[in-house]
């Protein structure tokens, strides 16, 4: 998670604002919907319970505003004003809790607003996971002044918090046995320990021709691969690479050579992301 905390005007002022609208709890149907179709595109997202959605409109803090074109919601932000400092009751910052959008025109709209917050808020709090939002930023300086060596300017803090785990092996692959692997043609045998769960330390072949997969019980195998089920875990979601793994030492090939089809294997278009609080 990055947590930005910039100024208004860093956020890119589009050409129009007329398509927004404030949300009161009878429009929590369309938000939800918004939501839902986002949920069901992005790797990694849950979708919302009700007691979820219902709290976003029973917080008296929060204020809703969504971009509506066609009598749908395309994107809302769920946001709330926190005070700078208690010395200035005229200083506040605008924490976004939520920020969700379908299309660019949704984003920039709905950055349109908070731009326009400029003579009304010091600074704007955004968490978010996704890696590249500096480049839809302005000024991406958080107001610490701090310089990273050499002349790197701190633009946000990053923590680390979601945990995916896989309890089941074989079971875990079994379902992917109808998930095309980009082409790859390998087999290899994957030795897996796991330190919590003993049933988990398994061995598999896996046996893969132009992309499907099979598990087989016994045979010839190209390479083996030893990894424990963290890192397998991390792997399979598409948090890092096989390329990362191996020079970090978390991973290991015994024939180096499929490096480049391993990492082929493995790879996944997108990292999961999650607004979902645990």
């Amino acid at each position: 998670m990055y947590q930005y905390l910039v100024e208004p005007l860093s956020f890119p002022k589009g050409p129009t604002k007329k398509h927004l609208k404030y949300l009161t709890v009878r429009d929590q149907q369309q938000l939800t919907d918004c939501y839902n179709r986002v949920a069901s595109q992005k790797h990694g997202m849950f979708f919302k319970t009700k007691s979820e959605l219902s709290f976003i409109f029973k917080n008296d803090e929060n204020y809703v505003i969504a971009m509506e074109e066609d009598d749908t919601v395309q994107g809302y932000i769920v946001f709330s004003f926190e005070k700078q400092g208690e010395s200035n009751f005229m200083l506040n910052n605008l924490v976004i809790k939520e920020w969700v959008y379908e299309t660019p025109q949704a984003l920039l709209e709905l950055s349109t607003f908070l731009n326009s917050q400029a003579d009304q808020v010091n600074r704007i709090e955004w968490n978010t996971q996704e890696d590249n939002v500096h480049f839809f930023l302005g000024d991406v300086r958080n107001g610490t002044n701090h310089l990273i060596p050499s002349v790197y300017h701190e633009n946000a803090v990053s923590g680390v918090g979601l945990m995916y785990r896989i309890i089941n092996v074989k079971g875990f692959f079994e379902e992917l046995t109808t998930h095309h692997f980009n082409g790859v043609t390998l087999t290899f045998k994957l030795t897996v320990s796991d330190s919590l769960l003993a049933e988990n330390n398994q061995q598999l072949i896996i046996e893969v021709v132009e992309g499907t997969m099979n598990i087989i019980e016994s045979g010839h195998y190209d390479v083996e691969v030893v990894v424990d089920v963290a890192e397998l875990s991390s792997l399979v979601m598409g948090v890092i690479t096989v390329q990362e793994l191996y020079m970090l030492q978390q991973i290991k090939i015994s024939q180096e050579q499929y490096l480049q089809a391993l990492q082929q294997f493995f790879f996944v278009f997108e990292k999961p992301k999650c607004t979902t609080a645990f």
